[in-house]
């Protein structure tokens, strides 16, 4: 009788899920979410919103969870980002496809997501962690995410060993790490009290379509360069050198991503709008300026062993003149900092206009509009300018390649833009005003996982 009591309870744990928490913490955890918008029901039962906390959650349902918590469903949906991976149900590719662009998933490391699959404890708290700004393997590895957890004020431990976590126990997780701060240092709920939630009308622009293209015009192979400067350059044996940056995955900080106009913004569109300030298409809100775009990036490059730092400074806004040289006297203290970075990226966004109204920059790419990519080089100040413009060249090459239409010919001027402080100093226009932010964190994406491949080494 002894045994067969002992295999029914076996029997049972094996059947019923764990949990980590009583049904009263999960339930108020629910209500808190729910409460604030964060978080929905699957019905009612008896005029009471079912959250269905005993279900176990999988991976996808886990990845809807983590970007309603963040408040960005209507962004995830507006954005509409195409998805790698090639496991995920119809239904479920609008939120996979945006969690794989801004860097919260990366997969099961096999080409796969793992759709249908149980989460478990580790996995979810590695979501939780990339959503609280931390990225893998940079800020910490995923078997290690529940030390991590605790570290960022998480009871990680309280999830280690769960194979399959319920929706009441990632909800309390949720709810939890509210309060928690980011690794920029914000509470996660100041950071989705700003995320877009300060609506202006969108403005109705003629959106018309725009390419680059006549002028002085240099074309080697896949490489324009408008020489607005004059100054000679040879595309061919840009092309032909070898490149003077030199980067390993080893974690070491090697890339610096600054904006020194960060209030840069674009056309607002359904689940992207914002507050306009300091002008038409600029804002502070930075869930919809340039940081975005940035954060995609640097998403990227850390995921890929490339450490990489991201400033958040805003250096143009009230005033707008001469933010490049403030921006110089932050790019020389991380620099001192971080002696072994060799890449300093400057990302804008273009203003491009089209018989008298504001256009966008168009390629497609895999099926989908995407804001054309331009980068800006300069000689002015910089005695090492064709070494600088080389990587830009080679770079644009590269992009090219994969995505035809991707580039807009390479504007080389007589000014600064601080490219004398790094071999790999380079400015790069993400899209114009036009555009919309969703189809230039898709091109920020396309850009960010090209640059890895480039500066690990990849040739094409």
């Amino acid at each position: 009788m002894k045994k067969l009591t002992a295999f029914i309870l076996s029997f049972l744990l094996l059947i019923t899920p764990c949990f980590a928490y009583d049904s009263l913490t999960r339930q108020t955890a629910a209500e808190h979410l729910y409460d604030r918008g964060l978080l929905k029901g699957v019905g009612t039962v008896d005029g009471t919103v079912d959250f269905a906390l005993d279900d176990i959650l999988t991976r996808e349902q886990a990845v809807v969870l983590l970007i309603r918590l963040l408040g960005r469903e209507a962004e995830a949906l507006a954005c509409d980002f195409p998805c790698s991976f090639k496991d995920v149900p119809e239904w479920a590719v609008p939120y996979v496809g945006y969690a794989q662009v801004t860097g919260l998933t990366l997969g099961m490391g096999d080409g796969t997501f793992g759709a249908g699959l149980p989460v478990t404890g580790v996995q979810f708290l590695t979501f939780l962690l990339r959503a609280l700004g931390y990225s893998t393997p940079i800020d910490f590895v995923w078997t290690d995410a529940c030390a991590m957890a605790e570290k960022a004020g998480i009871p990680g431990n309280d999830f280690a060993g769960i194979d399959e976590l319920t929706r009441g126990d990632a909800v309390v997780m949720c709810d939890w790490a509210l309060n928690c701060p980011t690794k920029g240092g914000e509470r996660l709920l100041e950071v989705i009290s700003g995320s877009g939630t300060v609506k202006d009308p969108p403005a109705s622009y003629d959106l018309s379509s725009f390419s680059s293209k006549g002028g002085s015009t240099q074309t080697t192979g896949w490489v324009n360069i408008n020489d607005e400067d004059k100054a000679g350059a040879n595309s061919s044996k840009l092309l032909s050198q070898p490149s003077s940056v030199n980067v390993e995955a080893d974690g070491k900080v090697r890339v610096l991503i600054v904006h020194t106009h960060v209030t840069e913004t674009y056309t607002p569109t359904d689940g992207l709008t914002y507050k306009e300030q300091g002008g038409t298409c600029r804002t502070l809100d930075d869930q919809r300026n340039m940081l975005r775009v940035g954060e995609v990036v640097t998403n990227i490059l850390n995921s890929r062993g490339i450490g990489t730092i991201h400033l958040t400074v805003v250096e143009d806004y009230p005033n707008y003149n001469n933010a490049y040289k403030r921006m110089r006297v932050h790019i020389e203290e991380i620099l001192e900092q971080y002696p072994d970075i060799e890449v300093v990226i400057d990302m804008h966004r273009d203003s491009v206009e089209y018989k008298g109204k504001r256009a966008k920059t168009v390629a497609n790419v895999n099926g989908r509009e995407c804001a054309q990519l331009m980068f800006t080089a300069g000689t002015g100040g910089n005695s090492n300018w064709k070494e600088t413009l080389g990587t830009q060249v080679r770079l644009h090459n590269m992009l090219e390649n994969r995505y035809p239409g991707l580039m807009r010919p390479i504007i080389l001027r007589d000014s600064s833009y601080n490219h004398d402080m790094t071999a790999g100093s380079m400015l790069i226009e993400v899209g114009t005003a036009g555009n919309s932010l969703s189809e230039a964190m898709y091109s920020a994406y396309l850009f960010g996982t090209t640059l890895a491949d480039y500066l690990l080494g990849a040739t094409e």
